[in-house]
């Protein structure tokens, strides 16, 4: 019966992914020009992770507001599809993938990062998603599976678009999208360049909720009183 059932997610280092302002930006992110927002996705570059979607959506962003540059950190499948779209679309000035990064090694990204972009076709807890809350980042999401529990349908702790077909996951999501169907994406990024103080009010509520909900501290309390109830 789902009364017995008790649901206990994965954890992530709250002591870790926490904001530190004494942290030094990383030196890729020099390539963003002076004012411009940078933008972040820690995710493999596999299609269900969404990176090409997200190229051709700031292809349509560049054309209204070319105030930002996009890093991707990881690496994987579509990494060459990825560069051809880039090429294709001409956003070379505005996109740098990064390669694969340690995960002790990515706080200082996300402490530079103004926004964290996941544009991911399945997710279920998402760890990535939720260092990113913790580091008190802005997270626009795509509204589907785990995704939309960690932001909130009311959108309380960021902000869930409408990219694919349906909420539930698929690890096969199509390779390009009609402009109607990124349109979603794209206002949500244009609303975060041009004003960006709304989203990172809900970043700071996000940062507290994540630390209280998911740290390892949290979710070992959760397994010892589970085990407690049960011997």
């Amino acid at each position: 019966p789902r009364a017995k059932i008790r649901d206990i997610t994965n954890g992530y280092d709250a002591r870790l992914f926490r904001p530190d302002p004494s942290l030094p930006m990383p030196p890729e992110f020099t390539k963003a020009p002076d004012g411009a927002m940078k933008l972040l996705t820690v995710r493999r570059l596999n299609p269900k992770n969404g990176i090409h979607i997200l190229v051709q959506a700031l292809a349509l962003v560049r054309d209204r507001n070319p105030r930002f540059h996009y890093f991707v950190i990881g690496d994987g499948l579509v990494w060459d599809f990825i560069e051809e779209l880039i090429a294709e679309y001409r956003m070379e000035k505005h996109i740098t993938l990064l390669g694969a990064r340690t995960n002790d090694a990515l706080q200082p990204y996300y402490q530079h990062a103004d926004l964290v972009l996941m544009p991911s076709s399945a997710e279920a807890t998402s760890i990535t998603c939720i260092e990113a809350m913790g580091m008190e980042k802005p997270v626009i999401a795509s509204k589907v599976g785990g995704l939309i529990e960690l932001i909130g349908r009311d959108h309380r702790y960021g902000t869930l678009v409408d990219i694919y077909e349906s909420e539930a996951c698929t690890y096969d999501p199509p390779m390009r999208l009609p402009t109607a169907k990124l349109q979603p994406l794209t206002d949500a990024i244009l609303a975060f360049l041009g004003t960006p103080i709304p989203f990172q009010e809900k970043a700071k509520h996000a940062s507290a909720h994540v630390r209280e909900h998911f740290s390892w501290e949290t979710i070992a309390r959760q397994y010892i009183e589970l085990y407690a109830r049960l011997m």
